[in-house]
Parts: C-alpha cells; sequence; structure tokens
C-alpha cells in the first residue's frame, strides 16, 4: 500500500506563489509518483485560477465519471489533462487550448514534444522528479531516519518519486531509510513493463 498522496502538499516547485496569469499552457513532466497530478488539483486553489471553473480530462476510463460539468457559463475555463503519454494526444491539446483560457497538463512526454504550441501560446514547464529535497522531507514527516545522500542515491537512479520512496521503505521496513535503501539496491529492481490494464487508456478531450 503507498501512501504519499495522503501527505500535506508540499509546493516543492514554489507553483502556489507564482503569478501564472498570462499562461496559458502549463506543463508538469516527470516520472511517475512525482506529484504531477497533485498539483494539478491544487491549480483549482491556486489565485490565478480561483475563479475559474475547472474541467477534467483523464486517460483512465475509470475515472470519467469525476469530469466536472460547468457550473457557471460566464467564467474563466481551466483545463486539466491526467495524464498524457502518447504523442498522438497532442492534437487533442490543440483542441483544449483553443477552447479554454488556461490548460494544466500532467504528462511523461518530454517537453520539447511541446515546443510547437509555445510558437502559439504562452507555456511554463515544471520538472517534478529532480527535487530530492521533497522525498527528504516526506520522509522525515513520517519519522524515518534520512540521510540526504542516501535519497539523493535513489533520485538519481529512479527520479525523486514519492510513490518509489514508498516502495523502498515497504520492502524491508525499518526506521532508517539508509537500511532500507541498502537492502532494495542489493536485493530488488524496479521494472519499467505498463500495466496491462493501462497500455490501452486514450484520453478524451470532448
Amino acid at each position: 500500500m503507498l501512501f504519499y498522496s495522503n501527505q500535506p502538499f508540499d509546493d516543492f516547485l514554489g507553483v502556489m506563489t507564482a503569478d501564472l496569469t498570462r499562461d496559458k499552457l502549463l506543463i508538469f513532466h516527470g516520472c511517475s509518483g512525482s506529484g504531477k497530478s497533485h498539483y494539478l488539483r491544487q491549480l483549482t486553489e491556486h489565485p490565478s485560477f480561483i475563479n475559474h471553473e475547472p474541467s477534467w480530462f483523464y486517460s483512465d476510463p475509470k475515472r470519467d465519471g469525476n469530469v466536472r460539468s460547468v457550473r457557471n457559463p460566464g467564467a474563466p475555463r481551466l483545463a486539466l489533462v491526467d495524464e498524457l503519454t502518447r504523442v498522438q494526444e497532442l492534437t487533442g491539446l490543440a483542441g483544449l487550448l483553443r477552447r479554454f483560457d488556461a490548460v494544466a497538463v500532467a504528462t511523461h512526454l518530454n517537453p520539447r514534444w511541446y515546443s510547437l504550441f509555445q510558437l502559439t501560446w504562452k507555456a511554463r514547464v515544471f520538472q517534478t522528479d529532480k527535487d530530492h529535497g521533497k522525498i527528504v522531507r516526506y520522509l522525515t514527516s513520517l519519522g524515518y531516519e534520512v540521510n540526504d545522500e542516501d535519497v539523493r542515491a535513489m533520485c538519481s537512479r529512479y527520479g525523486a518519486s514519492y510513490a518509489t520512496a514508498d516502495i523502498i521503505r515497504k520492502h524491508h521496513e525499518h526506521e532508517d531509510f539508509s537500511e532500507c535503501w541498502e537492502r532494495f539496491r542489493r536485493f530488488a529492481q524496479l521494472g519499467s513493463r505498463p500495466h496491462p490494464d493501462c497500455r490501452h487508456w486514450r484520453l478524451r478531450f470532448d
């Protein structure tokens, strides 16, 4: 069982204090479990979008029921895309940029794939899997003894991912995360095969 989603939000990128009023496209790029989707949820409370009407677009078909219908037709509209994983889905993103006042995307695609959009719309890229400090803070909040260099080594290998930290600490439970990391490094590894239930997901933009 993974626990990071139940923790208080850590604005490790400083997004919530940034002025985003002039940005049309917000790109949150990083590995799985690095906080991309958390940031999308927080944007509905961001001062730049507090008066916007949010609409969600999910790649997981089981989550389609959570898409909110527009309640205030006169309000600016914010599209939240969770998440974009295929180059083919970029054509749908162009449609959202034309229809909405702002679009925020959680994505695994390299930000270079979005360069064409930046020729027309003002965009900003946030990298969610580079800050090892957020993992140090997360583990410390859970009561673990934490060695900065060991966390840095984990993030260098797998990315700064809350989900990865959870997998490692649950693989060999110990109050010292360095012990968890050492055992995991010696006796386990993370695979990258797609989950069979997820490999056919497609984003719906209608």
